[in-house]
């Protein structure tokens, strides 16, 4: 988010003091922007249906999240406002930062995305926040989606971020136009659109198994096998938001859905977080958070709520 976007919109003001705050583990100066009634939806190592509510249980949250690590670098690789849906979006890495413990360790780059809604003060209201495992490692992960067991994609923060551009609004409007079109190929399960929205060399990160896959080709063999099968279940809540960058060529995607198994009464919360690259109006890089799915739903249940998501 630019400084002249800042100094002119309340809501990128209070996003840009978060991020700040954050990057500097400064505890009292992210409790100051909270609401009363805060609530983190979701953070690592919260199941599901777990909340933290109020902004006493929300500050101690952050606290104990910052003391976790120490030294290193925390920095935005991407960042975003929408307005009308009052809420920000941030993509960050660590680098060179060490897990506090038994044994002191210098991790590896990890990755981590936010999204944030605002209310009408404006302060922030909800907290959801997606991070890659603790336990990552250099190891090969096989990619749930493909099956895969080549070895899965690596995300390079240097080669992500950037380049900076000047702002243009019609730059910003076509980037989150082209995001919502990928969004809602995952609606349609239209394979044959895939090559209209999607670029040939296309890249995805899968920053929850730290899996991936790489070519427009993937994308349609993943999408042709996820046609059919399993029960509907029934859509109890959903919502999506997408944000562009005004100074960057990318774009973002929230999506949540709270549905109810066909076969029980259970009802379980999924949510996404995806940062897109996008390159003459076709995504060329995704990196994805996703919270896992329950063991009683199908390994595509996931994709297979976005319908309902992205009607919205």
């Amino acid at each position: 988010m630019t400084s002249s976007v800042a100094q002119t919109n309340s809501i990128a003001d209070i996003a840009v003091k978060w991020d700040n705050a954050y990057r500097n583990k400064d505890v009292d100066s992210l409790s100051a922007l909270l609401a009363p009634d805060v609530v983190v939806h979701y953070a690592e190592g919260m199941g599901p249906e777990d909340k933290i509510e109020s902004e006493p249980a929300v500050k101690s949250f952050l606290a104990k999240r910052l003391e976790s690590v120490t030294g290193g670098e925390c920095r935005v690789l991407a960042d975003a406002i929408n307005d009308d849906k009052r809420c920000s979006f941030s993509f960050w890495v660590g680098t060179g930062i060490k897990a506090t413990g038994v044994e002191t360790k210098t991790l590896p780059p990890k990755f981590s995305m936010w999204h944030v809604e605002f209310d009408e003060s404006p302060r922030v209201k909800a907290i959801w926040l997606m991070t890659q495992p603790s336990d990552r490692g250099e190891e090969v992960t096989e990619c749930p989606m493909t099956k895969d067991t080549a070895k899965a994609p690596k995300l390079d923060p240097n080669a992500f971020h950037g380049p900076i551009l000047p702002e243009d609004k019609a730059r910003s409007a076509a980037l989150y136009e082209a995001a919502k079109k990928y969004g809602e190929l995952w609606w349609t399960m239209d394979a044959s659109r895939v090559p209209d929205h999607v670029a040939e060399d296309m890249v995805v990160y899968d920053l929850s198994t730290n899996g991936g896959m790489v070519g427009r080709d993937k994308i349609v063999e993943v999408m042709e096998g996820m046609k059919g099968g399993d029960k509907e279940p029934t859509i109890v809540s959903q919502g999506a938001h997408f944000a562009a960058c005004t100074d960057q060529d990318k774009a973002f995607l929230w999506w949540h859905v709270v549905a109810r198994s066909a076969d029980s009464d259970v009802e379980k919360l999924k949510f996404g977080l995806s940062a897109m690259k996008i390159r003459d109006g076709k995504v060329t890089e995704a990196a994805n958070y996703h919270l896992d799915v329950d063991a009683a739903a199908a390994v595509g249940a996931q994709q297979k709520f976005m319908p309902h998501v992205l009607a919205l």
